[in-house]
């Protein structure tokens, strides 16, 4: 299966033999044109591809593995082969002018588009008055929180993402979506200081130190201190309210650019899942039906 999450600044693509990962690629949203996005599904494809068989005639689990034996025996399918297997795209989308532009690049490769929202899909039971105007990536991202870790333990949990925005949701013991709190991710953030302060620049999240002290010395180095011990610490006691409301022993699975960074800072259990709303759009373009605990 070929998924892809549109994302408010990335275009994220996944392939999955199954529910593991075998391909991945990623594209700025920003300026993006079909051959642009055709060129990332072709890479995505293309990993999957050049994935080696293992002892089993199975496909390698993970794209590491894969990247690091590129010039190894690969499966005896090309990609024409490939697009025909896979046939469509599952999608999860919050940029919707972006929508379009992945259906015009799809359809060179001859791929069908099926586009996975709260309005059209049974993603996940939900306590929600409206629940078509919750962003679908925060859902998926629940619903795959849900199958990979909670359902099994029989328990509720608390499931971060933190990108672009920060989402803190809470999903409780019966896998039902009760909601949670959406926060400016690290970028927004620092950009939000350039953009509202004259004499502020925009810093880059990359641009930041990890171990950046409590006194700044400068502005670019107070802007860092203000990141390490000011807006990690607010998402940190936003997670810590949501465990707090569920009970104090939840697991906590974090998914989005930043989740190592974060998880790094908790003193709790917490899971990083990579690709977190691409197996919650996998779950659902399969069809498997929610399923309490």
């Amino acid at each position: 299966m070929i998924t892809v999450d549109i994302g408010n600044s990335r275009f994220h693509a996944v392939v999955f033999d199954g529910a593991r990962v075998c391909g991945r690629a990623e594209l700025p949203v920003k300026n993006a044109t079909p051959d642009s996005v055709r060129q990332m599904l072709h890479d995505a494809l293309s990993s999957f591809l050049v994935c080696p068989l293992d002892g089993e005639g199975g496909i390698v689990q993970t794209v590491t593995d894969c990247a690091t034996v590129r010039s190894a025996k690969s499966l005896s399918v090309d990609l024409r082969e490939a697009v025909v297997l896979h046939r469509r795209i599952a999608v999860s989308s919050v940029v919707p002018a972006a929508n379009e532009t992945l259906v015009d690049a799809a359809r060179t490769l001859g791929l069908a588009v099926e586009f996975i929202a709260p309005a059209t899909h049974d993603i996940m039971p939900h306590r929600l008055p409206s629940p078509a105007t919750t962003g679908a990536d925060r859902l998926l991202a629940v619903r795959a929180a849900w199958e990979m870790h909670f359902r099994e333990r029989g328990a509720g949990g608390v499931v971060v993402q933190c990108g672009t925005a920060a989402t803190v949701d809470v999903v409780g013991r019966d896998g039902v979506f009760w909601g949670g709190m959406i926060l400016p991710g690290p970028g927004l953030w620092l950009s939000s200081l350039g953009e509202g302060a004259a004499l502020l620049p925009t810093l880059a999240p990359d641009e930041m130190e990890d171990d950046a002290p409590v006194c700044g010395v400068d502005t670019r180095s107070a802007i860092a201190a203000g990141l390490r011990h000011g807006y990690f610490p607010g998402v940190v006691s936003a997670i810590l309210a949501a465990r707090a409301y569920l009970g104090s022993d939840v697991l906590v699975v974090i998914g989005g650019g930043w989740a190592s960074r974060l998880a790094a800072r908790l003193d709790f259990p917490a899971v990083v899942v990579r690709d977190l709303v691409a197996h919650g759009i996998r779950v659902v373009a399969s069809g498997v039906t929610p399923k309490p605990g």
